[in-house]
């Protein structure tokens, strides 16, 4: 039976707890009980099928919730009252070989180890305070090694562990933001690589976001932050009244394949500041991590993969038994009481040749021999598939067995201190013909297997064991992610669409650590993707892509067409950003598809963000106080004889949350520098942010996404700030205290003009190959008391040197207007399309759409072309 079908028909009777059509989630997500903690800094681990949430509670007690299908929670559970242990910071457990191993920080005074033999506790202190600050996090690698990470005042520290219960010597991991304090380290490992998650730089901040890092070489070797993507998690605009996002964990949800991160938001309610759960997917593009968030509104409900608790007390229909004596225990687990040579129960589920299976076992009480484990590739009784647990040896077999015929493939040793009678799992990802086999989340080995589909269950030979949960999934690489709609605004990577065209082609692309892909398209192609629009509203997009030649493309929403023939400029085969703003997208669940007109283009992935239907012009003349345009502003300014003075460190940001969505636009403003010079003007500025605990301006001078263009005592500047500094372009020239300068930047598109005073060129000219596409606008200074005069911040409205626009939209060229001066062609964008000599001419060559046409002279005329 394919597990497509299967799973509508039995998920219900398998897993009675769980609500197949659950609307989803939204953060922040509230769980039962929670109303009355703090539920910081998150942690997920999942122990036969069920997820367990612990987390910094701010209460005398450590608490966990637990779900199955990560919607419904149970009621929070008191997991210690261990008086040494009390407000543990950052609880994080592991299961390892029978025992629940638990490091936390009791107020930041260092870690202590807790143990139980249950997920829910209770756990119990069993070592001195072993110290290294706060934040603890422990990763088991495939040796069977064991690492402890944890904030430190210098960046992310990690060492070996001697023992399950002792720390080794700190190694730097190269993970610092900022250089300020950073915490909440979490590491994974995929695919052969080292994925380090971590959290700056202060709690307490709006700015408070997460980064990640790479490596290929270990766990504590030094990792690469991936400064492109980073930070992968920031709302410190505040939207939805959501800031503050970190310290969370990453996990795969009940798929078997899609990744998730529990984090925390801030939120302050009645003088009192609270954490609250978020969750968010994960995708990939191969080797490379996508943050799908963050998100305030509903989300597709996790998808769960065919299983069984054992949660009743018959086995019942869906399974069949070969050999041995099956029975379910206490309504928890399935029991083979028997030393059968041969006993099989087999799932009903079928895999295809593609899946991923996980399997939960152990040797019953009293028993020392024998093997146990998972059934696979099942077609009947004498040709199947076996990954087993041998007890006695301590080794993973992998068994196959054709027309009767029996044959151990392989053995692999298992790592470390094995004791058969404790729950394990074997968790198979097999993809054609690449088999990867872990056993209790270690890669054990990657092999090359010919069988085809078949049923999954568990097996025995010479011993009793007892079995328990039980998934197969369709899922493996991430694939899980095809099936939900992604969330809009966000990134979404080009190789992640659920259809597409005859003839679009994925093409690898290489990364510093890994691979991803891109997608290929000709004229005709076309990709569509799923998505999940937050509301109905205008939104921008940049489309990350590299062409040789020019192309056009069109974008449809369900079957609307919401942008056509928008030119993608050659790029000479260097990657560049398209900006492509004021689409509009429907409320909900739709279809986002876009289609080559002419041109061969390579697409990598589109980041859409929110837009703005009715930009609005902001001026401030600062005559007699500071006005209202000002909605976030750091350290005090002040009106200082018609002009606005700057702190020595600050940024004042102009317009409303309704504003983040300006694209183009000039702003300009009089600086004078009184006391140091390095002031000027920020723009297209996105989650701006103090440091510290929300109220040091000068840690936080860099906190924004956005750039700025000012002076500085021998240079005029135009740099990128992204929770950093990135010089892109100076020239050099000689600026002085008590002198006033203008400043002028316009951005459209990729490209950045800054003009001084009223000279009629640009002194800096510059395009950003991975640009910030909108934005607020405001000012700012550093290490510099600056005052500020006559701002404005202005749209633009006559796009690329089209002046304006008159008359009626014509679907003719009449004779007026059919002159033998150079005629250009623009989209209403303001793309140059084409030019010709004779407008004729021109009008024939252009595609379907509607176009303004300007002459040498400067008339112009908006037609249609159909």
């Amino acid at each position: 039976m394919n597990v497509f079908k299967y799973f509508v028909a039995s998920l219900l009777m398998l897993t009675p707890t769980v609500n197949t059509k659950a609307q989803g989630w939204k953060n922040p997500v509230v769980m039962s009980g929670q109303q009355s903690y703090d539920v910081g800094d998150p942690q997920v681990i999942k122990y036969r099928g069920v997820y367990y949430l612990y987390c910094s509670s701010a209460t005398k007690s450590l608490l966990c919730w637990t779900s199955r299908d990560l919607i419904n929670w149970s009621d929070a559970i008191v997991v210690s009252n261990d008086p040494i242990a009390v407000d543990g910071y950052a609880p994080e457990v592991k299961y390892w070989n029978g025992t629940f191993y638990m490091v936390t920080s009791p107020n930041g005074l260092g870690h202590y180890v807790l143990t139980s033999d249950s997920p829910t506790g209770p756990f119990k202190v069993v070592t001195d305070n072993l110290k290294q600050e706060i934040d603890g996090s422990i990763f088991i690698d495939d040796d069977g090694q064991w690492y402890f990470y944890h904030a430190d005042h210098t960046g992310i520290k990690g060492n070996k562990m001697p023992t399950h219960t002792s720390f080794g010597t700190d190694v730097d991991l190269n993970a610092c933001m900022n250089g300020q304090w950073t915490e909440g380290p979490g590491v994974f490992k995929r695919n052969g690589k080292y994925y380090l998650i971590y959290t700056g730089n202060h709690v307490l901040t709006n700015g408070y976001r997460i980064d990640y890092a790479v490596n290929t070489q270990g766990p504590i070797a030094s990792y690469t932050p991936q400064a492109d993507q980073n930070p992968i998690l920031i709302s410190a605009d505040g939207v939805d009244s959501h800031y503050g996002l970190g310290h969370g964990s990453a996990f795969v949800g009940p798929d078997l394949d899609s990744y998730y991160f529990c984090y925390h938001n801030m939120t302050r309610t009645s003088g009192r500041t609270q954490r609250q759960l978020d969750l968010d997917r994960i995708a990939w593009n191969g080797d490379k991590m996508m943050m799908l968030g963050n998100t305030t509104w509903m989300q597709d409900a996790p998808i769960i993969a065919p299983c069984d608790y054992f949660d009743r007390a018959e086995i019942g229909p869906d399974w069949s038994t070969n050999g041995g004596t099956w029975s379910i225990v206490n309504s928890d687990y399935l029991a083979q009481k028997s030393s059968a040579e041969n006993a099989m129960a087999v799932f009903t589920p079928y895999a295809e040749d593609t899946f991923t299976a996980e399997f939960t076992m152990r040797l019953a009480q009293g028993e020392t021999s024998g093997c146990f484990g998972a059934l696979y590739a099942y077609a009947d009784a004498n040709n199947y598939q076996e990954a087993l647990l041998n007890a006695a040896e301590a080794k993973l077999e992998l068994y196959s067995c054709s027309q009767g015929v029996r044959t151990l493939k392989a053995t692999y040793n298992l790592v470390g201190d094995f004791t058969p009678q404790a729950w394990h799992s074997i968790r198979l990802e097999k993809k054609g013909t690449r088999l990867k086999v872990f056993v209790d989340g270690l890669l054990r080995t990657t092999t090359t297997t010919g069988e085809k589909g078949g049923s999954v269950g568990y097996v025995s030979h010479g011993c009793k064991a007892d079995f328990s949960y039980i998934a197969l999934s369709p899922y493996v690489d991430g694939s899980g992610i095809l099936d939900v709609n992604l969330p809009v605004p966000g990134i979404i990577p080009a190789t992640l669409c659920k259809e597409q065209s005859i003839g679009a082609e994925r093409e690898n692309f290489a990364l510093s650590y890994g691979m991803c892909e891109v997608m290929h398209l000709k004229q005709s192609h076309w990709l569509q993707y799923n998505i999940n629009v937050r509301m109905k509203l205008l939104y921008n997009m940049g489309l990350r892509y590299k062409s040789s030649a020019p192309a056009h493309v069109r974008l449809l929403a369900g079957d609307e067409v919401v942008k056509d023939n928008v030119l993608l400029p050659a790029t000479g085969g260097a990657w560049a950003v398209a900006p492509i703003n004021d689409i509009q997208l429907p409320n909900g669940r739709t279809t986002l598809r876009i289609e080559v007109i002419d041109g061969d283009v390579t697409l990598y992935e589109m980041l859409i963000k929110r837009g703005t239907a009715t930009p609005k012009t902001y001026e401030d003349t600062f005559d007699t106080s500071i006005s209202k345009i000002w909605k976030h502003t750091e350290g005090v300014w002040k009106a200082v004889d018609g002009q606005m003075c700057s702190p020595l460190f600050g940024k004042n940001v102009a317009g409303a949350l309704t504003d983040i969505g300006m694209t183009d636009y000039s702003v300009e403003c009089d600086v004078t520098c009184t006391n140091g010079i390095n002031a000027g003007l920020i723009f297209r500025t996105n989650n701006p942010s103090i440091g510290g605990a929300n109220d040091n301006t000068t840690l936080g001078t860099d906190f924004q996404q956005g750039y700025f263009f000012g002076i500085s005592n021998n240079a005029v500047v135009l740099g990128k700030q992204n929770y950093g500094w990135t010089t892109l372009a100076s020239k050099n020239r000689a600026f002085y205290v008590n002198q006033s300068y203008h400043l002028k930047a316009v951005v459209e598109g990729a490209t950045i003009k800054c003009y001084l005073n009223d000279e009629a060129t640009p002194v800096i000219t510059y395009t950003d190959p991975l640009p910030f596409i909108s934005g607020r606008t405001g000012v700012r200074s550093h290490n510099c008391i600056a005052l500020f005069d006559n701002f404005k911040w202005a749209p633009i409205t006559t796009i690329s040197g089209i002046d304006s626009v008159f008359g009626d939209v014509s679907s003719t060229l009449d004779d007026e207007f059919n002159s033998q001066l150079p005629i250009t062609a623009y989209t209403l964008m303001g793309q140059k399309v084409g030019a010709d000599s004779d407008a004729y001419k021109l009008y024939d060559k252009l595609h379907k759409g509607i176009y303004i046409l300007k002459d040498s002279k400067g008339k112009t005329k908006k037609v249609i072309k159909k």
